[in-house]
């Protein structure tokens, strides 16, 4: 580590790298092999953990000591090792060059601080206010339902057809089905500018840069209702009462349908929604169109239109 701290240029320290490759790889497998034991104490949930299959943490070792320069540029990791900054290294608005303009538009009040949960925050402000949005990876803590909730209020507070977002995730795709439709900058443009800028922190496995289209575009985001019917011992009873003991009377077809379902025609929904596992998801992430038309074909009881 004070070897590193010295290392004059990435190829230098890079080569010092390799030289302690297998003690690195060895520990970046011990580290993985144990990650659910201690990822929660650094603040990173089992649902973060699970989007990326791959060690995690021999692609951090590659690429902040392959990749970047920890004395010349990475003050993240410099920060870490070594407890201070320096002038050539540290974050680009604590230099002088840069620090007296961060100043002046404090002065000005172009700066305005908040605290509190993003999409709380974003919706006390007027429509149509917001042409930047800078996510970080905080979606990947949330169930789809949230991540509706809280795009809702960023579609209808950002300049219609004139706002970008930019955010990360620990994923290498993007994998938030309402999100697909967003105007995304092309993979060969993203992959050239992180070639030419590696993530200097290494925990995320891809980054995303997008145009959010106005509603005239076909683009909104209606947030939906969790649908969870309650269910009790003597509703499930009911039910399989019916399914697996009640017989079958009538002579028509209809007639038959109207035997089975009668005496769990109440229960229906209850029972079923806790099998049919892709239903919640699948109306999480079918895209909503402003001024659409909704066919439900074959609705049973209408509980996907709740």
């Amino acid at each position: 580590m004070k070897k590193l701290q010295r290392c004059g240029s990435l190829q230098e320290q890079v080569a010092w790298y390799k030289q302690f490759q297998r003690g690195t790889d060895f520990l970046a497998n011990l580290i993985h092999a144990t990650r659910r034991v201690w990822a929660p104490f650094v603040g990173v949930p089992d649902s973060q953990l699970q989007l990326y299959q791959g060690n995690v943490i021999k692609k951090i070792f590659d690429t902040i000591f392959g990749l970047t320069h920890i004395k010349g540029d990475n003050y993240f990791y410099y920060g870490y090792f070594y407890g201070e900054f320096t002038e050539e290294c540290c974050p680009r608005y604590l230099k002088k060059e840069n620090f007296a303009t961060l100043k002046r538009y404090v002065k000005e009040k172009r700066v305005d601080v908040r605290t509190g949960y993003l999409g709380e925050v974003c919706a006390s402000y007027p429509d149509a206010t917001f042409t930047r949005y800078v996510l970080l990876d905080h979606q990947d803590w949330m169930q789809t339902s949230e991540i509706l909730a809280e795009w809702e209020v960023f579609v209808r507070k950002s300049v219609q057809g004139q706002a970008y977002v930019l955010w990360r995730s620990f994923s290498e795709h993007q994998y938030i089905g309402p999100l697909k439709y967003l105007n995304f900058l092309d993979a060969k443009t993203i992959e050239t500018i992180e070639t030419l800028n590696p993530d200097r922190v290494g925990m995320y496995n891809s980054a995303w840069y997008a145009r959010i289209p106005s509603r005239e575009e076909g683009f909104t985001i209606v947030k939906r209702n969790n649908f969870k019917p309650r269910a009790t011992w003597a509703d499930d009873a009911k039910v399989l009462f019916s399914n697996f003991l009640k017989p079958i009377s009538g002579g028509t077809h209809q007639e038959k349908l109207e035997s089975f379902y009668e005496k769990q025609a109440g229960e229906y929904d209850v029972f079923r929604h806790r099998f049919l596992h892709g239903r919640q998801p699948m109306l999480e992430n079918i895209p909503t169109i402003l001024d659409g038309t909704w066919v439900d074909m074959g609705g049973g009881t209408a509980a996907n239109l709740e």
